[in-house]
């Protein structure tokens, strides 16, 4: 289940990020005002992938690789926590790319969710075994808690996957945060007469 719990971040968060870039990357000139107007199907397509991504890692890793067995329930309770979690991938990684610009994409994909991410996610080590800084984020880090909710499910029926899951909600605001602050840089800038970078 670690080669589970490993892809299976990997897998949701890649897929988060693959949105993001999808879903409009700052361009020039008269394509950023596009941005604008790409923002509601831009949303229909987070949720879609949010959707989607974790549907597919489950047939290719759970049914095609048999990385992830179960009863009907903890595989739908799977596919619900990883919604969630490529939800708020997409989420904080579009606002940092509207807020930053193109860098913000790079920052959030590099920083956020890799560098940050996969080694204070305890997939491989459990978080107390991990050194003093990536055991402080491995208590509240949004991987973090996707791979504890993943690994409760799994091997605990579920025992414990609630307090996971509220550190994944806490995480909620801040897609929503920095998803807002970034439409409101983009609004003024074409308020303006230009594409705030």
């Amino acid at each position: 289940m670690r080669q589970a719990e490993r892809a299976g971040g990997l897998n949701d968060s890649m897929g988060g990020m693959v949105q993001v870039r999808r879903s409009g990357a700052p361009g020039a000139g008269p394509g950023r005002a596009r941005m604008a107007i790409r923002a509601a199907p831009a949303a229909r397509a987070a949720m879609a992938a949010a959707m989607a991504t974790p549907i597919l890692g489950y047939l290719f890793g759970g049914q095609g690789l048999g990385a992830i067995s179960g009863s009907a329930g903890a595989v739908f309770a799977l596919l619900g926590v990883a919604a969630l979690f490529v939800l708020i991938v997409t989420m904080i990684a579009r606002g940092l790319q509207l807020i930053l610009g193109a860098i913000g994409t790079l920052f959030a994909g590099l920083a956020v969710f890799v560098l940050l991410n996969f080694p204070s996610s305890g997939a491989s080590v459990q978080g107390p075994i991990l050194p003093n800084f990536w055991h402080v984020l491995n208590r509240f880090w949004i991987g973090a808690s996707a791979s504890d909710a993943f690994r409760s499910i799994v091997y605990f029926g579920g025992q414990g996957v609630g307090t996971d899951v509220l550190k994944l909600l806490g995480w909620l605001p801040v897609g929503i945060v920095l998803l807002a602050l970034g439409w409101f840089k983009l609004q003024h800038g074409l308020a303006t007469g230009r594409h705030p970078d």
